[in-house]
């Protein structure tokens, strides 16, 4: 799977961003100081945890929340991501020989999740897990959540720990004194 994009909603100091990968590999951000560098980079990680199975506990998730007199709303992380043809591959094994499934499968061009953390005054009530995996078996006309929702549960379990590759973070800071920013724009 290749990360397409993310979309992150009401984290910390980020009303909304996507951020756009579907072409690159790797991605630079580059800002000012407090501009939402390290906020972006720590939503994505925290995608990437609850997504592996890593379930965050209500201090983390206070962290997170917009700063403010009394938040009240949804903080949403969505991952986009798309298969690549070994993936395919993969998920049709495990559908064949672990679950005995004679069928083939039909895939999605691209596989999203969204987590969102409802806040009240400040206070997190709940977490919501949202899906699009519109994956089918060749022989059937809907796809597998309407028609066999156990074998679609198992796949989306096998695919998020199997499939869904892991993230490289790489974060450097480069300081810039002062008094080069004087010399430099003076």
């Amino acid at each position: 799977m290749i990360y397409k994009s993310f979309e992150i909603v009401n984290f910390k100091g980020v009303d909304k961003i996507v951020v756009d990968l579907s072409n690159n590999r790797i991605i630079t951000l580059v800002g000012l100081n407090e501009s939402g560098k390290t906020t972006i980079m720590e939503a994505i990680n925290l995608f990437h945890k609850i997504i592996k199975g890593i379930e965050p506990d209500e201090q983390t998730l206070n962290k997170i929340r917009p700063k403010g007199a009394a938040f009240t709303g949804i903080i949403s992380i969505t991952g986009k991501l798309l298969f690549e043809d070994e993936d395919k591959v993969k998920i049709s094994k495990y559908w064949k020989n672990e679950l005995k499934k004679r069928s083939g499968l039909e895939f999605p061009k691209e596989f999203s999740y969204t987590y969102g953390f409802e806040f009240n005054l400040n206070t997190y009530k709940k977490t919501t897990k949202t899906t699009s995996f519109e994956i089918k078996s060749n022989k059937a006309k809907k796809n597998l959540f309407g028609t066999d929702n156990d074998s679609w549960r198992k796949l989306l379990t096998y695919t998020k720990e199997n499939i869904v590759p892991e993230m490289k973070i790489l974060f450097l800071i480069f300081p810039i004194k002062s008094s080069f920013l004087k010399r430099a724009f003076l």
